[in-house]
């Protein structure tokens, strides 16, 4: 707000009072006259022989010798020309000049000029333009001080430490130093006047910049993306209970042995903060790809269906074992309840993981669960493509962490590998009753990798809770496959999840091979004149399924299907004497029914067939 805009706010509040101050502080600067420190009027054409600076010097001086409390009026001298009077005695003559040059008519600048001067004459002996404000540390900013004794004023802080203030020209300058709550005092002469001020913090400082590891060859561009995004929430320096907002991200590959920066423009909110946005920068540095089998399958499904709280699964995950977990259960309590998957490390050394995600939000449909975990996790897997997290000593960190409610399901797969630290660390899946979360927590629950939303944090009773040591571990958790079909021969047929792994302790087999990879060799050959159309089917040959298929390295996912339904997974001509290989990598859904069967055939032109959906 300009000083002119401000004088005129101000009319409602001091026409037609008593003069406070003793007496006006009057002065010209150019052609504009000052009145108590307001640049209350500005003369823009001679008039009588005299410039707009020798106007303003005069007013000046016949205002000078007036008293305070002015009687002022406008008053027409004859059909062109108005004045200004001020006790009877004209002041200021108003041209058609003046008019022109103001871009308005001579009654109408008369007008404003006379509210101008009463209103300028009608201030305080101190008056500044704000009485309570909020600012933030670290700021500077000019307050506007009007009134007869401005000249004479001195300013004070009752504690420097979180603001200070000085006189300026015009006014006063405040700079703040902390957070906290000060009050500025204005005297002179008797006369004072205050301005309470709120210093608060930002919601954040910018810049700022943040590490995350990542393991991979390469390290695709979701992992790279949920790093850096994981990095931001939980390695930016913020006030507590901050909101963190950012765009949606592009990560990038990152090559085995390469690291590469981001920048990323991030705004914070906080309670009682101001907010901020800036930018911060994340460094991703990509260790290397490492051995993309898992050693063992961990299967969290026994209960599958959960109706009270307690342990689920627990195992220890060693150095030198590189595990798959699986885990897939159901709500059939009659409350809601939170599943946790969490990695507790006891031990008095960090421990280093590789993690690669898969884990669907609750769903009603458990096929859809397990298919849209296995959507996150398979491709990422086939790189060895996963997020280097730190467990700091007796610390944990959430793995997977969903509230589920009556009916529905929570499923997920993810890839676990302890790089050093302790011998090993404690994986353990819990069901638990509702309690009570705060924002940070709110936001991990409804994310598939909650220790980007929320990082490690030190053990709690639910870490140690009791537990048994789980006995569904299944070792080498790989099946190789190999099929062939030759054009004019007998199709070609793999069955999937037909022949069980066997447990640990060989006490009991894996009945349809849930969670466990299928490699899938196929050799495809015409050793006809013809060319011939051939197709890649999957059939749900148990019941309702889903899958996904890795063919070639391009990803595809069937829609839901139900029993005995097909999908066609590719299409391709062998032209006469062509070979082609195919490598297909699957494994079996949780809540899917298995076993199911891959078939290569010449296209059916009259079968029913859903298209892949890519």
């Amino acid at each position: 707000m300009n000083r002119f805009s401000w004088v005129i706010a101000l009319i409602a509040t001091f026409v037609g009072a008593p003069s406070l101050s003793p007496a006006a502080n009057i002065r010209s600067s150019g052609p504009i006259v000052i009145v108590n420190e307001v640049a209350t009027l500005r003369f823009r054409a001679p008039l009588g022989g005299f410039s707009p600076a020798r106007r303003a010097l005069n007013l000046a001086h016949l205002l000078q010798g007036l008293d305070t409390n002015l009687d002022i009026r406008i008053r027409r001298i004859n059909r062109r020309n108005f004045a200004v009077v001020a006790d009877g005695k004209m002041v200021i003559r108003i041209s058609p000049a003046d008019a022109r040059a103001n871009g308005t008519s001579v009654s109408i600048l008369a007008a404003r000029y006379a509210s101008r001067l009463q209103v300028s004459y009608a201030l305080p002996a101190l008056q500044l333009a704000e009485s309570e404000l909020t600012l933030p540390i670290t700021t500077s900013k000019f307050i506007q001080l009007v009134g007869s004794q401005v000249q004479s004023a001195e300013v004070s802080s009752s504690d420097p430490v979180i603001a200070t203030a000085s006189r300026v020209t015009g006014g006063i300058r405040l700079e703040t130093k902390a957070p906290g709550q000060v009050r500025i005092t204005v005297e002179a002469n008797g006369s004072a006047t205050e301005l309470n001020i709120d210093v608060r913090p930002y919601a954040a400082a910018f810049p700022q910049s943040m590490r995350g590891v990542v393991a991979g060859d390469p390290a695709t561009a979701s992992t790279v993306t949920r790093t850096i995004e994981g990095a931001i929430r939980s390695q930016l320096i913020s006030q507590p209970d901050s909101h963190i907002l950012f765009k949606s991200l592009r990560g990038a590959h990152v090559g085995a042995g390469q690291t590469r920066s981001f920048r990323v423009r991030v705004s914070v909110k906080a309670p009682g903060a101001f907010p901020r946005t800036g930018l911060v920068e994340v460094s991703i540095r990509n260790i290397g790809g490492l051995a993309r089998n898992d050693a063992e399958l961990w299967y969290s499904n026994d209960p599958e269906s959960v109706t009270k709280a307690g342990s689920l699964f627990s195992a220890r995950l060693r150095r030198t074992t590189p595990v798959r977990l699986l885990y897939h259960h159901s709500n059939q309590a009659s409350q809601a309840m939170f599943l946790r998957v969490q990695a507790v490390n006891k031990s008095d050394v960090a421990a280093h993981v590789v993690l690669i995600p898969g884990d669907s939000d609750p769903d009603r449909n458990p096929v859809r669960a397990g298919l849209t975990a296995a959507h996150q996790y398979l491709p990422a897997w086939l790189w060895g493509s996963g997020e280097v997290v730190t467990i700091p000593p007796k610390s944990s960190l959430p793995i997977s962490l969903r509230r589920f409610s009556p009916g529905e399901t929570v499923s997920g797969l993810c890839s676990l590998r302890l790089l050093d630290g302790p011998e090993d660390i404690l994986v353990r899946t819990d069901a638990w009753p509702p309690f009570t979360v705060d924002q940070r927590w709110v936001a991990a629950l409804a994310s598939s990798t909650p220790w980007q939303e929320v990082g490690a944090g030190l053990m709690t009773q639910y870490d140690t809770a009791p537990y048994e040591h789980s006995e569904s571990i299944y070792p080498n958790p790989l099946r190789i496959e190999t099929v062939s079909y030759h054009v004019g021969g007998r199709y070609g047929f793999v069955r999937i999840g037909q022949s069980p792994i066997n447990r640990q302790d060989n006490e009991r087999p894996l009945d349809g091979n849930f969670g466990v990879v299928y490699s899938i060799n196929a050799r495809l050959d015409n050793p006809t004149s013809l060319g011939q159309d051939i197709e890649v089917t999957f059939e749900s040959s148990a019941g309702y399924s889903g899958a996904i298929f890795s063919v070639n390295g391009k990803i595809l996912q069937t829609p839901l299907l139900q029993p005995k339904e097909e999908a066609q997974l590719l299409k391709l001509h062998l032209a006469p004497g062509q070979v082609r290989n195919l490598e297909m990598i699957t494994m079996p859904l949780s809540g899917s029914s298995y076993p199911a069967t891959i078939t290569i055939r010449p296209v059916q032109v009259s079968s029913r067939h859903l298209r892949i959906a890519r």
